[in-house]
């Protein structure tokens, strides 16, 4: 009932596009390619830019490293104390917590938070507010690009989840398996809450009161996988840092205004898929 009910409402407003200011089917054919061009121009720019922040690592200063350290640091600190944090959680459930959980988990799903994105810029691009669309396009952008690095660190860890009952140092990647109780680490609903925080909290930084909030709704997220013992708290930790680096690395290229192509400095670290596993790989382009 519930599948059949979404399916509906898909096919409702895949439907009210497809109308929408097409009243012939020349305008509707011509608006198609536009599309298509458009989603091709893209997925080109998307894989740049996934390129070049993945690259980025190579033309870190001080600064940068020490912060990468930090991340690191703060990861391993948690991962120290993943089983106390999870033992303190679940023995505090309550209904309240119950319901605020539910709802914080699906503000961190992709499968809710990329069709939001979407009829957020066509409100943008119906309104005509520039500043709209270009951060709902940004922000689909981070997410993807940040659920692209944490799907290639899950398959390379394959650490168990929590309520596997395999403990926190289960560990048994790299590999293939997309079996969900093998894909704790990193935390994908984490990586995208804060990948889609961040680029708010940059476009609409002189009003206070959006940072707060996205920054606030983003660590609800990711407490909430710990409180549905989905994650371990070094999951969430590290998630949020994948989430956080790549939405700043792309607001970087964005202020920098250079195309994809020039944003890389001939080395590109690209993740790659082989019969031995998920890991990185160095291009160079002569």
């Amino acid at each position: 009932m519930v599948r059949a009910k979404y399916s509906f409402l898909v096919f409702v407003i895949i439907f009210f596009l497809l109308e929408l200011g097409a009243d012939c089917t020349s305008v509707r054919a011509a608006a198609a390619e536009d599309l298509l061009a458009s989603i091709r121009e893209s997925c080109q720019v998307c894989w740049d830019d996934t390129k070049a922040i993945l690259a980025a690592p190579g033309q870190w200063g001080r600064e940068d490293w020490f912060k990468a350290a930090l991340a690191l640091g703060v990861t391993l600190v948690l991962a120290e104390s993943d089983s106390t944090i999870r033992e303190h959680f679940q023995t505090h459930q309550s209904e309240s917590g119950d319901t605020l959980s539910g709802i914080f988990a699906k503000v961190g799903n992709v499968g809710y938070l990329a069709p939001a994105l979407g009829l957020w810029y066509l409100y943008g691009k119906t309104a005509g507010n520039l500043q709209i669309q270009e951060a709902a396009l940004v922000s689909l952008e981070s997410l993807i690009i940040s659920g692209g690095i944490t799907g290639v660190l899950k398959l390379s860890f394959h650490r168990s989840r929590p309520d596997t009952g395999n403990g926190s140092h289960s560990f048994d990647g790299p590999g293939f398996s997309w079996d969900d109780g093998r894909l704790s680490f990193p935390s994908m609903h984490s990586a995208a809450a804060f990948s889609v925080a961040t680029v708010l909290a940059d476009y609409y930084r002189e009003q206070r009161w959006v940072p707060f909030f996205a920054y606030t709704a983003a660590t609800m997220v990711a407490l909430s996988r710990i409180y549905d013992d989905r994650h371990w708290s070094s999951d969430v930790g590290f998630g949020a840092a994948v989430g956080y680096y790549t939405a700043k690395k792309l607001l970087t290229l964005r202020a920098a205004g250079r195309t994809g192509a020039e944003r890389l400095a001939g080395a590109a670290i690209v993740p790659v898929l082989t019969p031995l596993g998920a890991g990185l790989a160095v291009e160079y382009r002569f």
